[in-house]
């Protein structure tokens, strides 16, 4: 997605992705350099890549799955699922799955779970990885459900690279 979408505070109910073998997936699979996601919510959705297929870098999240330097602001995702299978390398969570040089800021992730079975990757509340910024974003009664031993698990960004997380 290039350009801008303003929700006007809005929200979208009940968004399922199921049995996804494609990779970035979400409301916004992914947002370009200039697309802008914001004043959106999204409640009571699912997003699961349950394929049997390697998918690497699959991106599964409920609002982006891959951000390659577009700004997510004001946004927020609640009582919702993600999930992912074995061999997917995905890069999960609750708001974007990857962000590459975006910005994410005001977001916040509620009652959602994070659920990822012998992935071996990286998973989230906000994000699951990051390069780029994260700014005044929270996480509260999300769940992080993880099979693995070499996940990155951790509350807002699962894992980031030089990303500013603040």
């Amino acid at each position: 997605y290039e350009g801008t979408f303003d929700g006007q505070g809005h929200k979208i109910s009940s968004l399922y992705i199921s049995e996804a073998a494609v990779a970035k997936q979400g409301l916004f699979g992914e947002l370009s350099s200039t697309g802008v996601v914001k004043n959106l919510g999204v409640t009571n959705s699912t997003v699961e890549m349950s394929t049997s297929d390697k998918i690497n870098n699959s991106y599964p999240a409920i609002l982006v799955g891959c951000n390659n330097g577009g700004t997510i602001m004001n946004c927020y995702v609640s009582a919702s699922f993600v999930k992912t299978y074995a061999g997917l390398y995905a890069k999960s969570a609750a708001i974007c799955g990857g962000s590459k040089g975006g910005l994410i800021v005001n977001c916040y992730s509620v009652k959602n779970t994070i659920n990822e079975t012998n992935n071996n990757y990286q998973i989230g509340g906000i994000c699951g990885y990051s390069s780029g910024s994260i700014e005044n974003c929270y996480v509260i009664e999300t769940s992080l459900v993880t099979t693995s031993t070499n996940a990155a698990v951790r509350s807002i960004c699962g894992s980031n690279s030089g990303a500013t997380v603040a």
